[in-house]
């Protein structure tokens, strides 16, 4: 297995589900997503979210990620499993798929991630 090439970079799936679930402190989680809203901006990131009011067909139980169109890398509570064979392949693949096409990008995802930041703000003022 190599590395991900530069046309692959942009296709790498990160699943970012914990948005909504404040680690540390709602501070914290303002930097890390006024971060995201920055790391968007690169030419080489394509960083997609799925809102939690947009119905979803599919539920992946552990984060993965695809290289070289020829391999899947997932993460297990123990382990990694690295996946070349073609069907199971194909099953992340698809499974991708139908991430990128509920999530939105560029200026309307990033407005989603405003908006998370401005709700832990309004958290951390609180207490």
């Amino acid at each position: 297995m190599t590395g991900p090439t530069r046309e692959d970079e942009r296709n790498l799936p990160r699943m970012l589900a914990a948005l909504r679930t404040p680690a540390r402190s709602a501070g914290l989680m303002v930097e890390q997503v006024e971060h995201l809203i920055e790391l968007s901006r690169l030419p080489n990131v394509d960083l997609g979210l799925i809102s939690w009011d947009t119905a979803v067909e599919v539920f992946p139980s552990t984060a993965f990620h695809l290289y070289d169109r020829a391999t899947a890398v997932v993460d297990t509570n123990d382990g990694t499993a690295i996946i070349t064979e073609r069907p199971r392949l194909d099953a992340y693949r698809t499974l991708f798929e139908k991430l990128v096409t509920a999530a939105t990008f560029g200026e309307h995802g990033r407005a989603q991630l405003a908006r998370i930041a401005d709700e832990y703000r309004a958290i951390a003022r609180l207490r």
